[in-house]
């Protein structure tokens, strides 16, 4: 038999035959597409008592667990590791005189009869659910053992089975001295110090104490049924309560039986993992040719937005070469506005010449008329005057030709 799987794996795995010789036990990887991870998630219990292999977290087992939270009054937890998948939480009691131990979630401290021995609650795992198991409701605290285990005194405290019944030092056939010594002195033979454990010689005898351990037997046939009935649920919280991991159900006389029966269901059950294994492989090419199918219509649907892009392009190409013709149609058009323009400016230009050259011309033709006018005016004069005028005319024209003018002569009268 091999040992259990690690906590952080419950509720993912499953097995053949429990941890029985030749059971296997895989946990399923798959994700959101149903897609098995390639890794190989199944180890099968040797001869030997090992596993051929290790159980590993699948990828998509991901997250932290909350923190604890509901927790008994008197319990505490220390988490070091943190609170990952497969990381530990040791519980302790705020009294150092109680252990910390498992009971069903139907069970108080208080309901723990004598003949009950649950187990001490070592850690709870985050397990890859992102749930603490054992349910950290489920522990709780009750007396812890005192140290004097068969010493051959009685402790009253120590007389039941969490405590190994203080070790036959409460039954006459199995303490050494085979007198009981209870301690207290005070602690009454029939109580609290009476022989309790079942597997002393008191207990194989007829007695009238039969009714009694009818009643005992019957508390502990409903109890049993209680931890049967109190398994660890991932989705709920709850936990199975179960001493040594895994109890052995079957019949001593049967086992051989019981192991080919084992033998074919494994075989059978590998057989049906094959045919997993195809079914999935099947899948695997199913989805494989659907992406594909996506990927042609996406690379269909990438072709038709290129033309698409290419159409826009082109049009834009064509709105462009439009707005580039407008723009020179508006340029020529201001061209010819401004040779326009600038032919007008210069016909008035010559507009002004004209204007400038006929006032020229009549101002030369005044000036012409008042020589005219001047010359008769001097001709006039002299013809009135002396000769001795005349002669004076005739001598300062000859000596200053560029200063003599008529209009000069006049005004010096000569």
């Amino acid at each position: 038999m091999c040992e259990a799987v690690p906590a952080k794996f419950h509720g993912f795995y499953q097995c053949t035959n429990g941890f029985q010789f030749n059971s296997a036990c895989w946990v399923n990887c798959s994700d959101a597409n149903n897609q098995t991870e390639s890794i190989n998630n199944l180890i099968r219990c040797r001869k030997d008592g090992t596993w051929n292999g290790s159980l590993q977290i699948c990828s998509s087992m991901k997250g932290d667990c909350q923190l604890p939270h509901r927790l008994n009054s008197q319990i505490r937890l220390s988490c070091k590791d943190g609170y990952s998948i497969g990381a530990e939480c040791t519980p302790s009691c705020l009294s150092h005189q109680n252990d910390p131990v498992i009971l069903p979630s139907n069970m108080t401290s208080d309901d723990v009869k004598y003949w009950m021995s649950p187990p001490k609650a070592k850690n709870i795992v985050c397990t890859a659910g992102l749930n603490w198991y054992p349910h950290p409701e489920m522990i709780h605290c009750i007396k812890s053992c005192e140290p004097f285990v068969g010493d051959n005194y009685c402790d009253g405290n120590n007389n039941r089975a969490y405590c190994s019944y203080d070790g036959g030092d409460c039954c006459p056939s199995t303490v050494i001295t085979k007198k009981v010594i209870p301690f207290p002195m005070s602690c009454e033979l029939h109580g609290d110090c009476a022989c309790r454990d079942p597997a002393a010689q008191e207990h194989g005898k007829e007695t009238d104490q039969e009714e009694t351990r009818y009643e005992r037997r019957q508390e502990e046939s409903r109890y049993n049924r209680d931890q049967e009935e109190c398994r660890y649920d991932r989705d709920q919280g709850e936990c199975k309560y179960n001493r040594d991991q895994e109890e052995c159900r079957y019949d001593t006389d049967q086992e051989e039986s019981r192991y080919n029966t084992n033998q074919e269901e494994s075989r059978y059950d590998t057989d049906q993992e094959e045919s997993r294994y195809d079914t999935d492989q099947e899948e695997s090419r199913y989805d494989t040719n659907q992406e594909e199918s996506r990927y042609d219509t996406d690379q269909e649907e990438s072709r038709y937005d290129t033309d698409q892009g290419e159409c826009r392009y082109n049009r834009d190409k064509e709105e462009c070469r439009y707005n580039t013709d407008q723009e020179e149609s508006r340029y020529d058009t201001d061209q010819e506005e401004s040779r326009y323009d600038t032919d007008q400016e210069e016909s008035r230009y010559d507009t002004d010449q004209e204007e400038c050259r006929y006032d020229t011309d009549q101002e030369e033709n005044r000036f012409d008329r008042n020589q005219e006018e001047s010359s008769l005016r001097l001709g006039k004069l002299i013809r009135q005057n002396s000769p001795f005028l005349r002669l004076r005319f005739y001598a300062k024209a000859f000596i200053c030709p560029s200063e003599f003018s008529y209009l000069s002569l006049l005004q010096s009268k000569f």
